[in-house]
């Protein structure tokens, strides 16, 4: 009889030690959270026990990464002092994209991200699926903080959605330039709009005797340099072919100026070319010679898959007196590949190669 009530007591001094022991562990869960922000983005709970490094990225703009080291365009973000509009930009026409995943918080600690570091894209507050996408673009209330992490899904084109993009030419486009006379070519232009040209380009003048500066804005009509539709606007339209060559040659790489470049193109498109040139910098004659001669060589050059497409972009009427320029976008080779793609900055502190960055004025 003694030894059955021994029995009861040790049983209920069990439960109670159990009962304990159950509450003080729920505690210690609850405190490896540090913020309400934390916990509402799905953070796991031992997320606050990561060092993030300080980041040193502050910029309204970074470049958009696929596979870590192919530039596939840009991420921008400005501030009207009450909302972010963040807009994710492709600027090369072999890409798009098929999804988008942004997260902004006032720390890094703030992404959705595991408790060994990596992000949980699946959980970020902003995105969507895209259908072969140029651009997208999310408000996002400034109180959300100034950290932002920014990831997509891209692609690259097959030639069946390259040559469709070609056939819908021409198109018109807004157009801004951004820079004349740079390093590498003799325009830097900017194309608006959410066609499939949208993005950044260098170009080069493709008639001497019009006029553009840095910071004009005009409308101008697309055309592919191989196209039927192409309007005879050029005085040796017969050397088309040399010149797209020229462009797929890098000439920069090999010592060559983009003065003599400009030149080269302009000796082989122009009926009279005797007037003043402008704004070709450091060039040499003689060496602009030699790519003409070169050039003359390959008059019915046309590019294939890994090489550049000429698009001459015509002004509108309502510009008719701005300067036509020309660009070049890729031919892609084979089918379709797919690439996740971050905007570039901090790491996170996972086993991976996810980046974020913060807002500011550099």
């Amino acid at each position: 009889m003694k030894l059955t009530k021994i029995h009861t007591v040790l049983f209920g001094v069990c439960i109670l030690l159990g009962a304990l022991s159950c509450q003080t562990e729920s505690l210690t869960d609850e405190n490896l959270i540090t913020s309400d922000s934390a916990a509402k983005k799905g953070n796991d709970k031992a997320a606050a026990t990561l060092v993030w490094d300080e980041c040193s990225t502050t910029s309204t703009q970074v470049d958009l990464l696929a596979g870590q080291n192919t530039l596939v365009g840009n991420v921008t973000v400005e501030s009207d002092g009450i909302n972010y509009t963040i807009t994710y930009n492709i600027t090369d026409a072999g890409w798009c994209l098929t999804e988008t995943h942004l997260s902004v918080g006032l720390t890094p600690n703030d992404f959705p991200h595991t408790n060994s570091g990596n992000p949980k894209n699946g959980h970020f507050e902003y995105g969507e699926s895209l259908d072969c996408a140029s651009s997208a673009s999310y408000m996002v209330p400034v109180s959300e903080g100034t950290y932002i992490a920014a990831h997509a899904v891209v692609k690259c084109k097959s030639n069946a959605e390259f040559t469709a993009d070609i056939e819908s030419l021409p198109i018109t486009i807004p157009i801004c330039v951004t820079d004349k006379g740079d390093a590498d070519s003799y325009f830097d232009i900017s194309i608006g709009g959410d066609s499939f040209l949208a993005g950044d380009y260098n170009a080069w003048c493709i008639d001497l005797y019009k006029s553009l500066n840095n910071g004009v804005c005009f409308d101008a009509n697309a055309y592919s340099m191989y196209g039927d539709n192409l309007p005879d606007v050029f005085g040796k339209p017969g050397n088309l072919g040399a010149v797209n060559w020229i462009v797929n040659q890098d000439f920069i790489s090999q010592g060559y100026t983009y003065g003599e470049i400009q030149w080269a193109i302009w000796e082989l498109l122009e009926l009279d070319n005797t007037i003043s040139y402008c704004c070709l910098g450091t060039w040499a004659k003689a060496k602009g010679e030699e790519i003409v001669t070169m050039a003359l060589q390959h008059l019915d050059f046309e590019p294939v898959c890994g090489e550049l497409l000429g698009i001459a972009i015509l002004p509108t009427e309502e510009f008719s007196s701005t300067q036509p320029v020309m660009i070049t976008i890729p031919i892609p080779c084979g089918g379709e590949c797919e690439e996740t793609a971050w905007a570039d900055g901090c790491d996170f502190p996972g086993n991976n190669w996810a980046t974020y960055f913060q807002y500011g004025e550099e």
